[in-house]
């Protein structure tokens, strides 16, 4: 089946000028060459499926007019809004071959131009706060976080070790909370878990001469650190939601030359408010610990670096909505929709290079369809710098 409707939104965008008699004529001269050319074909094409073709053509007109009044209610030419219509079209046929994996964070969009983030739970995680010695296990693993956090903060300013004192901190504050709202945090315990282990070994690393990252951590420090590993990591996979975590973990391997532009673009996506601050903590943490080569380093890069990506897939499926959403949406709605996607768009084009590498594993296409979505937002109508898409 031919593209009519690219094949018409072309033909009507050059027209100078773009008026209903001129699109009319584009009309009737298109309709004869189809007829012309299903004429031709040999073998024939059966009535029913010459009928098809006519139709969708018909279908073409009537999109190329919608999306000319569409661009007049939005004060843009229409060459402008045709651009944006070929970069969604784009992103469209990029985001038919993204999916988001179960290995990171579920990604959506939120209410407030912010992303939602969707860690695993599970009722069953609940479940195990009802074992016994849980409140006994809960109020160890509570005294031994109290203790890493005090003598992990002075490290925060170390280089390093920084990613350490705040996945001290915010562990402390998670399992300070009621056993209820522990439970219901358990994928960030388990996330937080992995990355103190991970820093264990890069220590380790630094004391034999391996690793260029740190000094080594001090004595007392590293002895705290190890013992609240110790209880809390098996205490953290005694929840289903963790014991799932830590499995998923060692399904996807991610090299880790990767984290850089994970990290890259996972900047431009804060900066541009596009992911709220207690989303941020987690990945950030992940992500430095992500760093180092050893199995809690490979376990907590596998997580992070599937968020970063289930960020960039979610944002390329929001962009691919633009501008058809006005269809669809009140006004408030749109609005919204559009100036998120205005801070999408900046985001995505200056990450071209970070994209290529943490996408194209993704898509069964080795990343072409990511390159071609590229080249169509380089094309841009005006040098006005103003986003192609809204």
């Amino acid at each position: 089946m031919i593209d009519y409707h690219a094949l018409i939104l072309r033909a009507v965008t050059g027209l100078d000028p773009n008026t209903e008699e001129t699109r009319r004529l584009v009309y009737e001269r298109t309709r004869t060459a189809l007829s012309q050319h299903l004429q031709t074909l040999n073998p024939p094409l059966s009535e029913g499926e010459r009928m098809h073709q006519r139709l969708a053509l018909e279908e073409a007109f009537r999109r190329v007019e919608a999306e000319v009044a569409q661009a007049a209610q939005s004060g843009r030419t229409f060459q402008e809004f045709a651009h944006a219509v070929f970069i969604a079209d784009s992103l469209r046929r990029l985001a038919d071959r993204l999916d988001q994996s179960p290995h990171g964070a579920s990604i959506t969009r939120g209410a407030d131009g912010a992303l939602d983030f969707a860690l695993p739970t599970t009722p069953a995680d609940q479940a195990t706060t009802t074992v016994p010695f849980f409140e006994h296990r809960l109020a160890e693993i509570r005294r031994n976080a109290e203790a890493l956090d005090a003598v992990a903060a002075p490290v925060a300013e170390q280089p390093g070790w920084h990613g350490l004192a705040h996945a001290a901190r915010l562990t402390r504050n998670l399992l300070n909370q009621p056993a209820e709202e522990v439970a219901r945090d358990v994928a960030q315990l388990w996330i937080l878990s992995t990355c103190l282990a991970a820093h264990i070994e890069r220590s380790e690393d630094a004391r034999s001469g391996h690793a260029t990252l740190s000094a080594p951590l001090d004595p007392i420090l590293l002895q705290v650190l190890r013992e609240f590993v110790f209880v809390a990591g098996p205490w953290v996979r005694r929840f289903p939601s963790g014991r799932a975590l830590d499995d998923l973990s060692r399904e996807e391997e991610y090299p880790a030359e990767h984290v850089e532009p994970a990290i890259e673009f996972f900047r431009r996506a804060r900066e541009a408010d596009l992911v709220r601050d207690d989303d941020a903590r987690a990945v950030w943490i992940a992500l430095d610990a992500g760093r180092s080569l050893s199995v809690p380093a490979d376990k907590a890069r596998s997580w992070a670096i599937a968020t970063v990506a289930n960020i960039a897939v979610a944002m390329v499926k929001q962009l691919a909505t633009i501008p058809d959403s006005s269809a669809n949406e009140g006004d408030k709605n749109v609005d919204a929709a559009a100036q998120m996607a205005q801070r999408i768009e900046r985001v995505i084009r200056d990450s071209e290079n970070e994209l290529l590498v943490i996408l194209a594993p993704r898509s069964d296409d080795g990343g072409a369809a990511l390159r071609e979505a590229f080249g169509m937002l380089k094309k841009t109508p005006n040098d006005t710098g103003r986003p192609a898409l809204v």
